[in-house]
């Protein structure tokens, strides 16, 4: 794969740039995912969208492993990523003639014609941006028996406990006592 590519001839040849990744080509999804089962494949597809606005088809597939938020166990994240970059020139950015407003679906690339993209960037921001914020198993259960053990020890420890054995948490008495309003 070319590290570096026009996206403007892409589009105007309607070419497309297809392989597959590891992770040692992406540094900084390295840092939140631990592996990658069997490649994570990509293709960038130059052509226009329904409205004829120039554009870049980004599809990634594959499935990273992540660590849980919960467990921090590894926890399989299936990646399946389908997103439109729409290309526009700082001009055509900075002019607003009456286009079609985007929609959620899209968003704008502003690459001068002759600039040149990183194609490693351009795939590791798609990527980050398809993983869920916080990654945790969908259920307690999934995390193990260790986290499902703790989590009912914590329970049953904090249902044996009165209010009224628990100090009140007054934040703000040091405050009002300063200020001569003590209750």
């Amino acid at each position: 794969m070319p590290r570096r590519f026009s996206p403007w001839n892409l589009v105007d040849r309607s070419a497309s740039l297809v392989g597959e990744l590891s992770l040692d080509e992406l540094p900084r999804v390295k840092t939140v995912a631990s592996s990658v089962e069997e490649g994570l494949s990509y293709e960038i597809q130059g052509g226009k969208d329904l409205l004829g606005n120039p554009s870049l088809a980004i599809q990634l597939k594959g499935q990273l492993t992540v660590t849980c938020e919960r467990c921090l166990e590894g926890m399989p994240i299936p990646l399946e990523c389908n997103s439109t970059l729409q290309l526009k020139t700082q001009v055509q950015a900075a002019t607003r003639s009456g286009e079609h407003e985007l929609t959620d679906d899209c968003d704008v690339l502003i690459v001068e014609r002759d600039d040149k993209l990183d194609a490693l960037d351009l795939l590791q921001d798609e990527i980050l941006l398809a993983l869920p914020l916080v990654p945790a198993h969908a259920t307690i259960e999934e995390c193990g028996e260790k986290v499902a053990s703790l989590l009912s020890t914590q329970q049953t420890s904090n249902s044996g406990t009165n209010d009224e054995d628990k100090p009140s948490n007054k934040p703000f008495a040091d405050l009002a006592s300063l200020l001569g309003k003590a209750d």
